[in-house]
């Protein structure tokens, strides 16, 4: 009895010099692969600047809730500082025990944390004209009984994505909005801090 040995490929006959795939249909699945990844590649290219701006807004709104929680915990008055000249945002303690002690403006205050900003982000400090430091910097200042003094941060890349922090004045509440910045957010009695 004879026995036979069924081989081949997809189309189940036998190809002359063995089993395989051809040398055209290796280059056809390496041009596929090729697309996918190009098209993947080009997508996380032009999403990146976009993520990085988010995570940045991300950062500065728990930066500005962490100073609304502190200042209410520690009954100890906190303060948000938007130098966009150095490119950072500093949360800042400010020590009441040692402000009538006639030390110089700026020495019963410490560094708590700060956000360096990649590059390619920009951003600006919409708040009322009361609240410029002692140092001519805007900053949102968290109050130890609650609430705060309120501001509006606009963030924007390279690429002209913006994003909004709005910090309320009464509550402290911060919200995160996309788009970019329209004149009906601002009422009467805000300054326009442009930090360039």
């Amino acid at each position: 009895m004879e026995r036979y040995r069924i081989t081949g490929g997809w189309s189940g006959c036998k190809r002359p010099g063995g089993s395989g795939f051809t040398l055209f249909e290796l280059l056809i699945v390496l041009f596929i692969i090729g697309i996918v990844i190009g098209v993947a590649a080009l997508t996380l290219t032009t999403s990146q600047p976009q993520l990085q701006l988010r995570a940045t807004v991300r950062k500065t709104a728990a930066l500005i809730h962490v100073a609304g929680s502190r200042s209410v915990s520690e009954c100890t008055p906190y303060k948000v500082v938007f130098d966009s000249k150095a490119g950072r945002i500093s949360l800042i303690r400010v020590k009441l025990e040692s402000m009538n002690e006639g030390r110089q403006p700026g020495s019963n205050e410490t560094i708590v944390s700060r956000i360096v900003m990649p590059d390619g982000i920009t951003f600006q400090l919409f708040t009322d004209i009361s609240v410029l430091g002692n140092n001519g910097l805007p900053n949102i200042q968290f109050y130890s009984k609650g609430g705060c003094s309120g501001g509006k941060v606009h963030f924007v890349n390279k690429r002209d994505h913006y994003m909004n922090i709005v910090v309320d004045f009464i509550t402290g509440l911060t919200t995160i909005k996309e788009g970019r910045p329209l004149l009906s957010d601002y009422s009467e009695g805000f300054l326009l801090t442009a930090l360039l």
